[in-house]
């Protein structure tokens, strides 16, 4: 669905803004096919996992997105998590391969170094040096580097996958917080992807025309599902943060242009914004200021 966006919004139309960053959709479409042939390069087949644990950038969305385009469902794991949460999620879906941040490299090393964690694949991603028009950096030191390896693929498209229309077939795994034990895979089918992105275009009347600002987690499925799939199936342009910012919040809104700010738990957002502003700017202290919110 991804390809029939791209055509109609146009590939040369800004898809992402990240930090110093422009993603047009013929890039992150590009992109996309580099990790869709170099993933079917290293034997990956439809109905293969690959896991992604690295901060929000825009080659988080063209890893997963170039993984569906060869089959491979993503699990999307929560990057707050360490030890033995973190090596719960990595097991518990049997995957072949994970895409790990270089920010993150030191958590992660701590799990692998005293577990068996049943990785065919390892690969290092230097979030911020993953840019669309070489997908390479020198800078990542690794004995698997994922820039290294991607910019020896080519980017035209991946060899048409035999046709299946199953609406059920799996896209991604978001896990659950794990706040009543450890992290669990909840499946995401194509379908159920489909139904939260379009129910949120249609129930806060989002147009094409809105540029939104998605500053949450794209692990998340309010961030990355319902915010990224604007982009994905709309062609709406989104603005992504590493991590969410309160003092950069109505900078970055401003700066980009944006109409619309998709997060999660409205209410609670507009409390915390409004605390952090008037505690900064006011003589009130931030207690008063949270009771006189709350009440």
């Amino acid at each position: 669905m991804f390809e029939y966006t791209v055509k109609k919004r146009g590939p040369e139309n800004v898809a992402i803004y990240f930090e110093d960053q422009v993603w047009t959709f013929g890039q992150l479409d590009a992109y996309s096919n580099k990790v869709a042939n170099y993933l079917a390069k290293c034997g990956f087949k439809r109905g293969d996992i690959l896991l992604l644990f690295m901060n929000s950038c825009p080659a988080y969305i063209g890893i997963w997105l170039g993984a569906t385009k060869v089959g491979v469902a993503t699990g999307l794991v929560n990057t707050n998590l360490c030890k033995g949460s973190l090596m719960n999620c990595i097991k518990t879906l049997s995957a072949r391969g994970i895409v790990v941040g270089s920010s993150l490299k030191e958590t992660f090393e701590t799990v692998n170094e005293y577990n068996d964690l049943s990785l065919e694949m390892i690969w290092l991603v230097d979030e911020k040096r993953s840019l669309p028009e070489t997908a390479y950096s020198n800078s990542t030191s690794s004995t698997c580097s994922w820039n290294i390896a991607l910019a020896q693929v080519p980017h035209c498209a991946p060899i048409p996958l035999p046709r299946i229309d199953n609406l059920r077939e799996h896209l991604i795994y978001v896990y659950t917080s794990g706040t009543t034990g450890l992290p669990k895979a909840a499946i995401i089918t194509k379908l159920r992807y489909t139904l939260l992105v379009v129910g949120a275009k249609y129930s806060f009347g989002i147009r094409q025309s809105d540029i939104i600002y998605d500053p949450l987690p794209l692990y998340h499925s309010a961030g990355g599902i319902c915010g990224v799939g604007q982009m994905l199936l709309y062609g709406n342009t989104i603005v992504i943060r590493s991590k969410f910012s309160a003092s950069q919040f109505w900078s970055d809104c401003v700066k980009y242009k944006c109409t619309v700010s998709y997060c999660y738990y409205y209410y609670y957002l507009f409390i915390y914004l409004f605390i952090y502003y008037v505690s900064r700017f006011s003589h009130f202290s931030i207690f008063t200021i949270f009771k006189l919110t709350v009440y």
